[in-house]
């Protein structure tokens, strides 16, 4: 309020400045008219679009129309020196001089509009229009020929050309430019435009020749299609399978020209052709995974889409056998792929394996053995070789009993022992065992002997000189059995199991001298493991021959090692406390036999009889302890 009233005062001192005097108001009433801001822009918003209306020039004589003519042309003159790249302003101005009926001029501002923008098609497709309207054929020629080598990818020139030769009937002249455009390998619309013409004039012949070369030029999926429909449409169906073919073979992976393919043929009732085009379209979006990611799940897509289709077709047109092949046949490539993720899956072999051994055939078979043995396990560690190993032992048993191809066989367990097993730092006497019973079953003994022996020279288990001295037993060769342990003692003298069971085979067949030789022999070796099992098989045959002596040598023998060799002070404390009983009775009755007698000498000779018989005694008690304890100690074992 301040502002305004300050501007008041000013606006009144500049008056009084000048000597005007202020004007006064006549009437400070409101107005009943009122105009508001809204009226006020309605009303511009009302007379926007009113039509200004040009006056109509009236023409009565030529000095008029010349006059005007120059005018106008002196008009477009300046706009286009203003504008000389507007090529708009070049088109009307050509416009006006064909409404004038003056050709000349309005070629020459074509001409001129050419110069300045030649690769423009605008300024070629008013000028072509211009000529074929004012109908000067042959100047629209010339204006084709001159765009078509300028812009010789721009397909409407030369449709319009064709057209006109073909309207005009110029067939022959139609067709060379034809041939002309093709040479620029133009789109398929280009191909088809030629194609019908020739279709027109009734040449089937050439409109064939021309689908070929629109197939040779272009070579996509698309073109093979197009030329076998052709082909189809005019009943050459021998030609039409030739070229689904030959695509075939470029084109292997395009979902929709192998649909095309397989309808073509359900078409012509080729049940057969049918089932082999399902079945390689499922191997190829099989085992096309060498891609991305997104093109696997297409792929994966593509191959459910073919195997869905195929169980349509079988349905409709096969039989229970065909159907099945089709499962089994997708259970074989859900195997494939889970084996190409991740090859050391082992369990998806044994189910492979399975399931081709029930449906499929030998050749199937052997050769997916050849490849699980060709896959190595990648850990050098015997948990994860063992169920390899497993696979070598089915394969052999295959080659055995179902092909009955024993060269095969003997040649896989070669493999496995001289060539795969050597280079690892664990062992499998299975592998061992399996081959010696197929030279047993091929009844070649010496081939035997030698597997036997190579694994005891390779890799001395106690299961392998087992499994060999039962069959040596078997066939009655006690001496070879004999050099089985003896070799087998050389080569690890210190433990004890070989000692044993040698002694103990000895003792079989009743050679307890060459058993008792064997445990001395063996009770001589420093570090023996199981020292005590050997103590207590020798201490038996001692006993068995009533050898005391021996026995008392062998406990003075060991009596400063660790070796218990009675096993009974601490184990027997309650059968010698009975003992002791019955010795204290004894002794009570030879006090009194003492006494009875008479003679001094005789007292003391018999009480060293008793003492003698009292240790004899003693140390009955303490080996029958000893053979009780052995025994609970076996029993609790």
């Amino acid at each position: 309020m301040m502002n305004i009233e300050k501007d008041e005062d000013e606006f009144k001192n500049d008056h009084e400045e000048i000597g005007m005097e202020l004007p006064q108001p006549q009437n400070n009433a409101p107005s009943n008219y009122q105009i508001t801001a809204e009226q006020i822009i309605r009303e511009a918003q009302a007379h926007k679009n009113d039509e200004i209306f040009i006056p109509v020039q009236k023409i009565s004589d030529e000095d008029e129309l010349y006059e005007y003519q120059l005018k106008k042309r002196r008009e477009f003159e300046d706009q286009i020196r203003r504008q000389k790249y507007n090529i708009s302003q070049w088109l009307k101005y050509a416009l006006w001089e064909e409404n004038q009926q003056n050709f000349k001029r309005a070629r020459s501002i074509y001409e001129r509009a050419i110069e300045i923008d030649y690769k423009n098609p605008k300024i070629y497709n008013q000028y072509i229009e211009f000529e074929i309207k004012n109908k000067f054929i042959n100047h629209a020629r010339n204006v084709f020929e001159r765009v078509c080598k300028i812009l010789p990818n721009n397909e409407q020139f030369w449709l319009k050309w064709c057209y006109l030769e073909e309207k005009i009937g110029n067939y022959v002249g139609c067709r060379e430019i034809y041939k002309a455009w093709m040479t620029w390998n133009p789109k398929e619309y280009a191909w088809n435009s030629f194609c019908k013409f020739e279709e027109r004039m009734g040449n089937k012949e050439n409109s064939r020749d021309v689908m070929y070369n629109y197939m040779e030029n272009v070579n996509t999926p698309e073109a093979y299609l197009k030329v076998a429909r052709y082909e189809e449409k005019n009943l050459n169906l021998k030609s039409a399978r030739e070229i689904y073919e030959n695509g075939l073979k470029k084109f292997k992976v395009n979902e929709n020209y192998i649909k095309s393919f397989i309808n073509f043929e359900i078409k012509n009732k080729e049940y057969e052709r049918v089932r082999i085009l399902y079945k390689y379209a499922m191997d190829i979006f099989s085992s096309n995974n060498n891609i991305d990611d997104i093109e696997n799940n297409d792929n994966n897509d593509s191959y459910n889409e073919f195997f869905n289709e195929y169980l349509k077709f079988e349905k409709k047109y096969g039989n229970i056998n065909d159907i099945e092949n089709i499962i089994i046949n997708k259970r074989r490539n859900y195997y494939e792929t889970e084996i190409e993720k991740n090859p050391s899956n082992y369990d998806i072999w044994f189910d492979y394996i399975k399931l081709e051994e029930n449906f499929g055939d030998k050749n199937s078979i052997r050769n997916l053995y050849e490849r699980i043995t060709n896959n190595h396990p990648i850990i050098n560690e015997k948990k994860y070789w063992k169920r390899y190993i497993y696979f070598f032992i089915n394969y052999a048993i295959f080659e055995e009993i179902f092909c009955e191809n024993l060269e095969n066989c003997e040649n896989i367990y070669k493999k496995l022992i001289y060539e795969i097993l050597p280079s690892k730092q664990f062992f499998f006497s299975k592998i061992f065992i399996q081959y010696a019973n197929f030279a047993l079953r091929q009844k070649d003994l010496k081939k035997f002997r030698k597997i036997m022996g190579y694994s005891m020279g390779k890799y001395l288990k106690e299961k392998i000189i087992n499994y060999y001295i039962d069959i040596e037993i078997n066939l009655g060769n006690l001496d070879r059995v004999r050099q089985i342990y003896e070799s087998a003692i050389q080569k690890e003298i210190r433990n004890g199991k070989f000692w044993k069971n040698y002694a103990e085979f000895e003792i079989n067949y009743e050679e307890d001298e060459r058993a008792i030789g064997i445990l001395e022999l063996a009770c001589n070796v420093e570090g023996l493991n199981e020292i005590n099992e050997i103590i207590e098989l020798l201490k038996e045959l001692y006993l068995k021959k009533n050898e005391f002596k021996k026995l008392d040598e062998l406990k003075e023998r060991f009596k400063d090692n660790n070796v218990d060799i009675m096993g009974i002070e601490e184990n027997n404390k309650n059968e010698n406390e009975n003992n002791n009983e019955i010795n204290n009775e004894n002794n009570n009755e030879n006090n009194n036999e003492i006494n009875n007698e008479n003679n001094n000498e005789n007292k003391e000779e018999i009480i060293e009889n008793k003492k003698i018989n009292n240790e004899n005694n003693n140390f009955e008690n303490l080996i029958n302890n000893a053979i009780n304890w052995n025994n609970n100690n076996n029993n609790n074992n």
